[in-house]
């Protein structure tokens, strides 16, 4: 079965609790890491919604990981997202480079 996980700080989850969402992690600088990487461990299925606070929490390893994972889907929620970084997803997402320059 898929999940949707939000991942990140009270802050940013709060909202999301509000609207319903159930499946939801709150993490800090200290538990980031090692929460991520359960989810890692246990192949879930589905995708990952973090902010950009919480991603700048882990590991330049483990980030390169979660921006290549298919199984979850990682997306990055940021008020000023890397346009390189957004290419990945959409690549990943739907397997064409639309932003390619002809």
């Amino acid at each position: 079965m898929s999940r949707f996980i939000i991942f990140g700080e009270e802050e940013f989850t709060l909202g999301f609790k509000l609207a319903g969402v159930n499946d939801i992690i709150e993490v800090n600088e200290n538990s980031a890491e090692k929460e991520i990487k359960k989810i890692l461990d246990e192949k879930v299925d589905g995708i990952i919604v973090m902010n950009n606070k919480a991603v700048k929490y882990l590991h330049e390893r483990t980030r390169l990981k979660l921006e290549d994972s298919v199984k979850p889907v990682c997306i990055v929620l940021s008020e000023t997202a890397e346009q390189e970084n957004i290419r990945r997803m959409i690549i990943k997402a739907i397997g064409v480079d639309i932003l390619a320059k002809k």
